[in-house]
């Protein structure tokens, strides 16, 4: 809600004043998670967060006259993403990246991580 963006605005603030080196990690989730957002008609609000924090960032850059801070969104349907979800009935097989469809494994997260920070 506003409130967090909020929060992350005044972090962001702090983050430019301190010359703070900081990376914004959209985190991913399962397919079938984006999904169920479109379907019960949230995915506008979620993809118009999206872009207020990309503003609030820049804003906060332009403020401090500095670069942006990079923003990285994994919240594309692609990829490990779209893991195939074993059935309901099913209570032994794990997917390999993601716990459920809004929390992933550390194997997910390590990739992400060697996406942002490999150079």
């Amino acid at each position: 809600g506003v409130s967090t963006l909020n929060d992350l605005q005044a972090i962001l603030d702090q983050a430019y004043a301190r010359h703070i080196a900081t990376t914004i990690i959209l985190l991913p989730a399962h397919a079938r998670t984006f999904e169920a957002m479109w379907q019960s008609g949230v995915w506008l609000a979620f993809e118009n967060w999206k872009r207020e924090i990309v503003a609030r960032n820049d804003h906060s850059a332009a403020a401090s006259q500095q670069t942006p801070f990079a923003v990285w969104d994994f919240t594309a349907a692609a990829g490990p993403n779209t893991e195939e979800v074993p059935p309901l009935e099913d209570a032994v097989t794990d997917m390999q990246y993601h716990w459920e469809g809004s929390h992933h494994k550390p194997a997910l997260g390590n990739l992400v991580l060697d996406r942002v920070f490999s150079d």
